[in-house]
């Protein structure tokens, strides 16, 4: 990478000349009736490398502080909103909950790294156990989506879109039941309310915004002032005090309609997020995998270190799921004994732990070392996160199908020994063809992960 050039933002940006202290890390929007602060989270790695292994970010003991630093000052704000690249649960902390912790006096979180999860989810919101959103969004350069927020009366609304389909509609009074953040907004306002509130955009003249509640319909709403963006309706917000109920507004110019809507309760009655992105938020991806890679790493010593030490703990039993296995637990009892086996594998186990996995050019013209437990790479070392998933499934689909492979074949030679006394031929030497289906698996894999870290 050419001197000078390292980093485009750090070479062009005029913002990035204010960034030297943590206070101008905090955008305050200060109107007549409160001060809203908008606070960056920046968790890239520096060094960047190149992808897979720039898939967490990191957020080490002197951000952390200076995070801290910029939540004090903006928590004498009306709301708090953050935002930066990475999820939280995908920025590797110097102890678990350290940055949530911080995220917990915040409004919302606002990222945008995993976006839709390659398809698999289409909307990836949570809601944080202090009480925070974690809002996701789409991604800009393949389809287009952004985001327009608003606070209404200190009620936190936001829609996502895409660009170049409007007109654009984002209902602010009465806000979404899935949104609510209890210990943050004033809730009780929606109940004492006059108007249904919303904002409409458009580079066309706005025809109509029909407003229904309940799908009965209250009339068209009309600019707040003229040329305004911002269309409100009488209501009578008395009459839906209990229980869950549904505004639509339908909002038409001179060439296209659009019709959004949400569920909204006056009586704290919420709606709850769907299950998969609250699992994803929630938890801390770094030290699962972690965690994942010295469950199963562990879990092969130890069925090497019992079926050597104390095989009479897989004999083959007639009873119970063991019943299913006793080619594999004879297998493992044979290859465990034999130390010209045993001795080589454990020792090929063992390094993928600490030793390093591959060197490759991670960073621009600087070659860096792989370790399941981290990068090193240009004399830093950025810990490992991705890199354990990546020991794990080399634990799961080599190491242990190896395993299996071995086992399987001593066990069937001894067999295959022990019901003809005459010498084995080659064939039963070599074990049976099922035998080899592990073997091709590990093989696969480890072809497709080459593949894959080369087209990264």
């Amino acid at each position: 990478m050419k001197k000078g050039f390292d980093s485009i933002y750090k070479s062009f940006s005029i913002h990035n000349a204010r960034m030297a202290s943590v206070h101008s890390a905090v955008y305050f929007h200060n109107t007549s009736f409160g001060s809203y602060a908008f606070v960056a989270l920046d968790a890239v790695p520096r060094p960047g490398p190149r992808r897979p292994f720039n898939f967490f970010g990191i957020l080490n003991e002197e951000r952390l502080v200076d995070l801290k630093r910029a939540a004090r000052v903006a928590s004498r704000t009306n709301h708090t909103v953050f935002y930066g690249h990475y999820p939280s649960s995908f920025i590797h902390q110097p102890y678990t909950g350290a940055l949530r912790n911080v995220l917990s006096g915040a409004t919302a979180y606002l990222s945008g790294h995993l976006h839709d999860l390659a398809g698999l989810a289409k909307q990836l919101y949570a809601q944080q156990r202090s009480g925070q959103l974690e809002l996701e969004l789409g991604d800009w350069k393949e389809n287009r989506r952004f985001r327009l927020l608003s606070f209404d009366h200190d009620l936190f609304s936001f829609a996502d879109f895409t660009f170049n389909q409007f007109p654009i509609v984002l209902i602010t009074n009465p806000k979404s039941a899935r949104f609510q953040v209890r210990t943050k907004e004033p809730l009780g306002r929606m109940a004492h309310s006059t108007h249904i509130r919303m904002l409409v955009f458009s580079p066309r003249i706005i025809t109509s915004v029909q407003v229904f509640v309940d799908d009965r319909a209250l009339g068209n709403a009309k600019p707040a002032s003229p040329g305004s963006h911002l269309y409100v309706i009488p209501w009578s917000a008395s009459d839906y005090r209990e229980g869950l109920h549904t505004v639509k507004v339908v909002a038409s110019d001179t060439r296209h309609r659009m019709t959004v809507g949400h569920v909204f309760s006056l009586d704290d009655s919420r709606v709850q997020l769907d299950w998969f992105p609250t699992l994803i938020f929630r938890l801390d991806m770094a030290f699962l995998f972690k965690l994942m890679f010295i469950t199963i790493w562990t879990a092969v010593l130890a069925v090497l270190a019992v079926a050597r030490w104390r095989p009479r703990l897989l004999t083959p039993s007639t009873s119970g799921w063991w019943a299913w296995f006793p080619a594999t637990q004879r297998g493992l009892c044979l290859f465990a004994r034999d130390t010209r086996l045993v001795a080589p594998f454990s020792a090929c186990h063992v390094y993928v732990a600490i030793g390093p996995c591959a060197v490759a050019e991670l960073l621009g013209d600087h070659y860096g070392v792989i370790f399941v437990h981290g990068v090193w790479v240009e004399g830093y070392y950025l810990p490992g996160s991705l890199t354990f998933l990546y020991g794990f499934f080399q634990v799961l689909f080599f190491h242990s199908l190896l395993l299996l492979h071995f086992a399987w074949t001593l066990d069937y030679k001894r067999e295959r020994s022990k019901a003809d006394e005459t010498p084995p031929t080659r064939r039963a030497c070599c074990g049976p063809w099922w035998a080899y289906g592990p073997v091709l698996t590990a093989l696969l894999f480890q072809a497709n992960t080459c593949r894959s870290l080369y087209k990264a």
